[in-house]
């Protein structure tokens, strides 16, 4: 057997301030991770971890079925390029998304309906329910993130061009006090213990299927010892925020003992490789 990849290391962190624009690169712009920046699907050392947190889940849907078979034969062609060394057998969306580490969503859009949620196959979310988003469009599902007003007032746009431009890659990334792939609000959130900090990085890829007027979103989560990652410029993005992006990371109640916590105990490790939000 092949062996596994090293994780890779992205920082979106990195220029000291916290955004919530798209912020779209090209797939393949090099972050210093190798074969793993090119490829929409990744697979690397926590590869076993994030399949077992997959086994037996099945996709929410809403008006997917008539999608499902070409989705699925989209999706499987780029896995069998991207990795011809690795064998996959899958005969529906459920199967396909058990076999990769990434959560899947597909967004789908008629001249009727405009766009919505059409599929999610979500194993990992960070403090968000899957069921609450299916049937959604692009604004209303990004309605309770603070800060991307503009962004959704402009959604019309923004599903055109990542339905028929691309594939483009992007960053979000909050903290956690767990290193639970899981977050799903039914689990509760763990209080800050003053020992033990994360960050979570979601690199989220963008595949156009314009053929059927969908898109496919690929959610890789990221989970990093705060301890390892830089410090000046994580508490200066941390100190950007609005106390209103604070509430929504859930950072409100332990923010100054967060801030304190990084300042004497975090150490200054610059990652070679890098992402930026």
């Amino acid at each position: 057997m092949t062996p596994l990849l090293p994780q890779p290391r992205y920082f979106p962190p990195e220029k000291g301030r916290y955004v919530t624009t798209p912020d779209l690169k090209p797939l393949g712009t090099d972050y210093g991770n190798g074969r793993l920046d090119q490829v929409a699907f990744q697979f690397d050392e926590h590869t076993p971890q994030f399949l077992a947190n997959k086994a037996g889940r099945v996709a929410l849907t809403d008006s997917f079925a008539e999608l499902e078979a070409p989705v699925v034969a989209a999706l499987g062609e780029r896995l069998a390029t991207e990795w011809p060394e690795r064998t996959f057998t899958f005969s529906d969306f459920n199967t396909l998304c058990q076999q990769v580490c990434e959560d899947i969503a597909i967004v789908r859009r008629t001249p009727t309906r405009g766009d919505w949620n059409a599929a999610l196959h979500i194993c990992a979310p960070s403090h968000w329910a899957p069921e609450e988003k299916l049937g959604l469009g692009y604004a209303a599902t990004h309605a309770p993130v603070p800060g991307t007003e503009r962004t959704r007032s402009a959604a019309g746009s923004l599903v055109e061009l990542m339905v028929t431009r691309g594939p483009f890659v992007r960053f979000t990334w909050g903290l956690a006090f767990d290193n639970r792939l899981d977050c799903h609000p039914r689990h509760g959130k763990s209080p800050f213990d003053g020992e033990h900090l994360w960050l979570r990085v979601e690199r989220q890829v963008l595949l156009p299927l314009p053929e059927l007027d969908a898109v496919a979103f690929l959610i890789r989560l990221h989970l990093y010892d705060a301890k390892s990652v830089p410090v000046a410029p994580l508490l200066a993005a941390l100190e950007s925020m609005s106390p209103e992006a604070r509430a929504y990371k859930g950072l409100t109640e332990s923010w100054e003992s967060v801030l304190s916590w990084l300042r004497t105990s975090a150490t200054e490790t610059v990652p070679t490789q890098r992402a930026t939000s």
